[in-house]
């Protein structure tokens, strides 16, 4: 039955209206609350009689046209019951398309951008129109209703029992019979229903088996986001958005699902509602490297009363799911159809509810993250002489990206359509993840169910290929000594290299690197072929002999860092002798501190009786080994071979070094550092290489001045180095340097556009691991207006590829892999680790691929983006680091019960859970920590900050949370000073009554979500504060989040003299500003529909 209209003075709000409307309240003004269809009736249709049934259906639900009362909580009667409004005409550039022969859901998509509503809780909540193609003529080929609302009026199940009934009317109006009675229950018998169940052993069954799905695992609860995975391939969002994102793919085909109905007999029976949600699945296992993927996914609840309401009932809850990457589509459609069915059974307990125990309320994770939403309730409609199709307009609220699933009619396939809040995806970037999700989709449903589901690809066939650079210009390049000798014969009296003021002539420094290689050979009676020589030097001329001397006895060399500790150096050495039978040998003036070793002191060696010539030794030969930062606490040696170091080194000597010699370059990076090779190269092929000393490279006025008076043309450096030097005004016009490159570490779109506006300069920006020797990727600045790695470098190949090894389409982030002939062979005596980074080639050739662990993107433009590592690993000031070496070092100080070590903000920062009673730490506690660590640890991965903290923050799991480690704070802080002054005890008192503790346990830095606040007692925590006089808001309780910064935003109330009259027990209202609104949005869930 329907209750008449003078007999409903309110409707109070169903679970599901409550949190749309606390939703709401936390973002006003917003559209992201409008849901609403276009029906699109098409043939001969009668105007009319049309507008009569749609008057017929809105007179059975008369609360349609309430309004929304904040006070009551509920919709109260407004200007009076629902009524429709006057036709109107189509606008003409719909009908235009309508005209052209368009379908419907092309005619609705053309009809939403000229009549999308704008709805808010203050606005009518009622939004509908009648359009027709002519207001002069009863019969219309074309009429459209639109019917549009507040999501708390109705959801999209709401608006297909409304179109339905204006069907059933305007067919019994057509044949002049008696209309069937109201199928409509009202919402009361809605309410009552829940109110059953809210007191029932079903809530309660319910309750428990969410806290065993989502916490019962052991592992942390993250939902899957994918929003902030894309947006970084060429095109930017458009920040200043306030519509969301809408894209509408093309209609795709169900294979064996086509004209299946979207729920099966039994969860056994997998339907095409779970082949869409499978390929959602997989597409975001793919993406975020995840093998546990939580999706959110609409529970209707449309049985007993709520089936035959109108009235908004959705609970959007998170199916959780295991991608097993070696299962069967079989497998994997069977989990999910298992999975659904689940989520439908237990799909009463609200998602708010679950925010509010799993304490995520306040923090930055929400119950759900990516979203599919299977209209699964759409029914075919007609009319005696046409047909009804019904086409969304608008879906509702959407917090990440979300697959909208709806029937195509009378094809048996669907339609996805993609939403994404405003500002977070550029239009380019949906549109190739929707092709990719209909292509994942169509595979799933058409292969056989035991097929490996690895076997797809995200991409299409003509995306498969590798990025390619050009050819190489040589098949067997020149090696390091080759070149060097090649360059003495034809300049032998050129300037080489500088160094404090000492300028060796290429004749000067081939007899030093001749010295050092007889050397070599006489400690191998003549072979030395591929022996370890360590070079143990300070920064120097020394150095650069040495590394030529090493190459050229065929001899490896191994950079040491001299200002590492010589614990960490010593232990180098070990590992490699326990790898060659022969001593290795170590280049140093430090006989004493390298006792055990052959030790050459290259300042002692003596000149060979003659000539030295260039050991013949294989191409495959180690030239050179790097030691990378190695998540044991060890550091790991990479093994490049001379054949590798040539193949680099004949691209930079075909496209970079162009000029037939006369550069002057600036070498300031570390000699151990792979980066340096770039400008070392200079040494070997015919140019003036400048050794910039240690102190000066760290001096941006001293570097620039010294680039200056000695007019070098060439620098190469971190983007660290390179963004103070562009404040001294060093690469202004006019000034000496004409070539600059950047490698080694990100660089910053702030940094990338100063550098652009360098049009005079030639700027490129170099990527590479040490892994595929120094370089494998070059842009140059001009190139891209934001920060991009380019493509390789010539010979040589990458592939943006997901975990099961398959190459990703550009727009979609992976992880990049290289392959060619710069690859390393691999760790030195790390058979395993090896074999897990350096990976066949799934394209079948025999060749390895390196697996670099850093994430990318292809853009749109055919450029590589460098996004971010994918392991445990970070750079700072361009070295390579894993924390696990840095936290492996601290654990093993005296004192310290554990640590954790992070990179944020390009800074590595350390907390320490000290091993005390008291868990503080003393500011001479971190001294002697950082003296220790000095001893072990080179001075990049000395973190910048030690930060004490009492215990680790754990997560429900028992896992880190890392989101929780505070930010840096000095040292010999005890805890927190107690609240101080009248504001911040006010405050501590509302937050310890809200809180049910104690207020002596709180001082000014605690933290009113740490102690286990949520939205509601954000609110009572307001309402406490003013009645104590002060005036709050739950935004400010959001935003400053402890004792002291709440009490810093409070103000003292005015007298209020109305209060004094207010009737014993009266409640106050809490004031809900802006700011307040705002910051509610990420509390209540915002869960919506």
């Amino acid at each position: 039955m329907t209750l008449a209209p003078d007999t409903v003075r309110t409707v109070p709000l169903t679970d599901a209206q409550t949190g749309m409307v606390h939703a709401e309240l936390a973002a006003p003004g917003t559209a992201d609350f409008s849901v609403g269809d276009a029906v699109v009736f098409r043939g001969r249709i009668s105007a009319a009689t049309l507008a009569e049934a749609v008057q017929r259906t809105l007179a059975e639900v008369p609360w349609l046209g309430y309004r929304f009362d904040a006070q009551l909580m509920a919709l109260v009667p407004g200007e009076g019951p629902a009524v429709p409004s006057a036709p109107r005409l189509l606008p003409p550039g719909v009908l235009r398309g309508e005209l052209t022969g368009d379908s419907d859901r092309q005619l609705a998509e053309q009809l939403r951008a000229e009549y999308l509503p704008r709805i808010t809780l203050e606005s009518r909540l009622l939004r509908e129109q009648l359009l027709l193609t002519s207001l002069d003529t009863d019969v219309q080929p074309v009429a459209v209703w639109v019917l549009a609302a507040h999501h708390v009026l109705f959801d999209g199940y709401g608006i297909t029992l409304l179109a339905r009934r204006v069907t059933e009317h305007y067919t019994a109006l057509v044949a002049g019979s008696p209309v069937p009675d109201t199928p409509f229950t009202p919402p009361e018998l809605v309410l009552a229903a829940e109110s059953r169940y809210h007191g029932s052993a079903a809530r309660q069954r319910d309750r428990g088996y969410w806290h065993g799905r989502l916490e019962g695992d052991g592992q942390d609860y993250r939902p899957t986001r994918l929003a902030g995975l894309l947006g970084a391939a060429g095109q930017r969002p458009d920040a200043s958005a306030t519509e969301r994102l809408r894209l509408t793919g093309r209609p795709l085909s169900l294979g064996r699902f086509s004209g299946t109905a979207p729920t099966g007999p039994d969860a056994s029976r997998a339907t095409w509602a779970d082949a869409a949600i499978a390929a959602h699945a997989l597409l975001a296992a793919r993406l975020t490297g995840a093998r546990r993927t939580i999706i959110g996914l609409p529970a209707m609840n449309r049985t007993g009363a709520a089936a035959l309401c109108p009235i908004p009932t959705i609970n959007v809850l998170p199916l959780v799911l295991d991608v097993d990457p070696s299962g069967t589509v079989g497998e994997l459609l069977e989990s999910v159809a298992a999975a659904r069915a689940e989520l439908s059974r237990h799909g009463r307990y609200r998602s708010e509810q679950l925010m509010r125990e799993l304490r995520l309320v306040g923090s930055d994770t929400t119950l759900t993250g990516t979203e599919i939403n299977i209209k699964a309730f759409d029914v075919p409609l007609s009319v005696p002489g046409g047909t009804v199709s019904l086409h969304a307009l608008c879906e509702g609220p959407v917090d990440d990206i979300c697959l909208n699933l709806l029937p195509e009619p009378g094809t048996g396939g669907v339609v996805a359509v993609l939403t994404a809040p405003a500002g977070t995806l550029a239009a380019a970037d949906a549109a190739v993840l929707l092709e990719t999700y209909g292509l994942l989709l169509q595979r799933l449903a058409t292969a056989d169910p035991s097929t490996r589901h690895a076997e797809f690809s995200l991409a299409p066939d003509s995306a498969l290929a590798p990025l390619a650079g050009e050819a190489a210009a040589e098949t067997a390049p020149p090696v390091l000594e080759e070149l060097f000798a090649a360059s003495t014969a034809a300049a032998p009296e050129a300037a080489a290299i500088t160094c404090e003021g000492v300028t060796l002539s290429y004749r000067a420094l081939t007899a030093r690197a001749d010295a050092i290689a007889a050397a070599v050979l006489a400690h191998g009676n003549g072979d030395a072929t591929g022996r370890y020589v360590l070079i143990g030097l300070e920064r120097g001329l020394d150095y650069v002999a040495a590394i030529l001397g090493i190459a050229k006895a065929g001899a490896t060399s191994v950079p040491l860092d001299p200002h590492a500790p010589a614990q960490r150096n010593r232990r180098i050495a070990a590992r490699l002798a326990a790898q060659d039978p022969r001593t290795p040998i170590v280049l140093s003036t430090d006989a004493q501190g390298w006792s055990g070793y052959q030790v050459l002191d290259p300042s002692a060696v003596p000149a060979p009786a003659g000539p030295v010539r260039i050991a013949a030794v294989p191409r495959s030969t180690p030239g050179y080994l790097l030691h990378t930062s190695g998540s044991t606490g060890e550091p790991k040696a990479v093994v490049v071979s001379r054949e590798a170091f040539s193949h680099w080194a004949g691209y930079h000597r075909h496209a970079g070094f162009l000029d037939a010699a006369g550069e002057k370059i600036a070498q300031s990076l570390p000699l151990h550092f792979d980066g340096a090779w770039c400008t070392l190269l200079g040494v070997a092929l015919g140019h003036h290489v400048h050794l910039i000393s240690h102190e000066v490279a760290r001096d941006p006025e001293a570097l620039a001045a010294q680039v200056r008076e000695h007019a070098m043309t060439w620098m190469d450096m971190t983007p660290s180095l390179a963004a103070p030097l562009l404040d001294t005004g060093l690469f202004a016009p006019g000034t000496p340097v004409r070539r600059l490159s950047v490698g080694g570490e990100g660089c910053s779109q702030v940094l990338w556009e100063k550098l652009r506006d360098l049009g005079h300069l030639v700027v490129e920006n170099l990527y590479g691991p040490t892994e595929f020797t120094v370089d494998a990727l070059v842009a140059n600045v001009a190139q891209s207006p934001d920060v991009v790695v380019g493509c390789p470098l010539a010979g040589l190949k990458a592939a943006v590829l997901d975990y099961a090894l398959r190459p990703l389409p550009a727009g979609l982030p992976g992880e990049l892999y290289l392959s060619g002939p710069q690859e390393a062979h691999g760790y030195l005596g790390q058979g395993a680790l090896t074999a897990s980074r350096f990976v066949a080639d799934p394209a079948g050739d025999g060749t390895r691929m390196y697996r670099t662990g850093d994430r990318a993107v292809l853009g749109h433009d055919g450029l590589l983006r460098f996004l971010g590592r994918d392991d445990g690993q970070v750079k700072i000031r361009g070295y390579r680091i894993d924390v696990g070496e840095v936290e492996a070092a601290l654990a093993a100080l005296p004192g310290v019960a554990h640590a954790v070590v992070r990179a944020r903000a390009a800074q590595l920062l350390a907390w320490v859970v000290p091993a005390n009673s008291e868990g503080t730490m003393l500011a001479a506690d971190v001294e002697n920590w950082r003296a220790a660590l000095s001893r072990v640890l080179p001075p990049q991965m000395i973190p910048h900050a030690l930060t004490t903290i009492d215990r680790l923050p754990l997560g429900t799991t028992g896992k880190l949370d890392e989101k929780q480690l505070p930010d840096p704070r000095p040292a010999n802080v005890p805890g927190g000073a107690p609240a101080s002054g009248p504001a911040q005890q006010a405050v501590a008192a509302a937050m310890a009554a809200a809180l049910g503790i104690q207020v002596q346990a709180l001082g000014a830095a605690s933290d009113f979500f740490a102690e286990g606040g949520d939205s509601i007692t954000a609110i009572a925590v307001v309402s406490a504060l003013r009645q104590a006089g002060y005036s709050s808001s739950v935004g400010s309780v959001f935003a400053e989040r402890t004792v002291a910064g709440i009490a810093a935003k409070i103000t003292v109330l005015a007298a209020d003299p109305a209060a004094a009259a207010a009737p014993a027990g009266t409640a106050d209202l809490v004031q809900l500003d802006d700011a307040a609104r705002s910051r509610l949005s990420a509390m209540l869930i915002r869960r919506r529909r």
